[in-house]
């Protein structure tokens, strides 16, 4: 099986896997369940092409016709020119296959850099544990974020409380592993726009996790609310 059929296959299974949450799971509240069923097409929809491909290579061979020999003749050696070679242009099979590297490369340059652009934050400004997790004041007025158990926040923030509540749930439910997976189905599969709806749907199911959690919490439903 060669990349571009094995990524037209993946990308198939992801099509249908996704057609399927789109009209019967989007809309309901099984958020958690949501979360799972996003990851695990992704697992899926690029193990199954391996699983098809393993079951056609041990497949049981066909019978094998039985040939009677036929009589050699042995032909007489004649004098043959070497074949000149010949450049071949490039396929459209080839032709696809570098522009399909060339974009992805960029694409991982450019997770890399957004990957540096927080190290950088930490190089420069302050951050302190608490209860485990690693708190960085900026002070630049960005929305505040999570990444695995760091939480970058202005500390002069609206509703600092608030916002470090919600930004937690994100930390304890370990979002930052789907947002990492789904930037990297983003970069195998840039061609197919499932892949960036499904990297899409996976932050709004974070973000109802989140509210579910602070609100099922005792938290101020109604102020919370009003706040976001």
């Amino acid at each position: 099986m060669n990349l571009l059929t094995y990524l037209l296959e993946a990308n198939l299974y992801l099509i249908i896997l996704y057609g399927f949450y789109r009209i019967m799971m989007r809309k309901e509240t099984f958020y958690t369940l949501n979360r799972f069923y996003l990851l695990f097409s992704v697992l899926i929809s690029f193990t199954m092409p391996f699983i098809q491909a393993s079951a056609l290579i041990y497949a049981p061979p066909p019978p094998v016709a039985v040939d009677f020999p036929m009589p050699v003749v042995t032909p007489v050696a004649t004098a043959i020119a070497p074949p000149v070679p010949v450049s071949e242009p490039l396929s459209l099979t080839e032709v696809l296959l570098w522009v399909y590297i060339a974009i992805s490369i960029i694409l991982v340059f450019r997770l890399l850099f957004s990957i540096l652009s927080l190290r950088s934050k930490l190089a420069k400004f302050p951050e302190r544990s608490v209860n485990g997790i690693r708190l960085v004041a900026i002070d630049q007025q960005t929305a505040p974020f999570s990444f695995f158990n760091r939480l970058f926040i202005n500390t002069d923030q609206p509703g600092y409380n608030t916002v470090v509540d919600h930004e937690l749930i994100h930390i304890r439910q370990r979002h930052s592993i789907d947002v990492l997976v789904f930037e990297i189905l983003t970069i195998l599969c840039w061609f197919n726009p499932i892949a960036w709806l499904m990297r899409d749907d996976m932050k709004v199911t974070h973000e109802y996790l989140a509210d579910a959690a602070i609100t099922a919490d005792g938290g101020d439903k109604h102020a919370y609310a009003m706040y976001l």
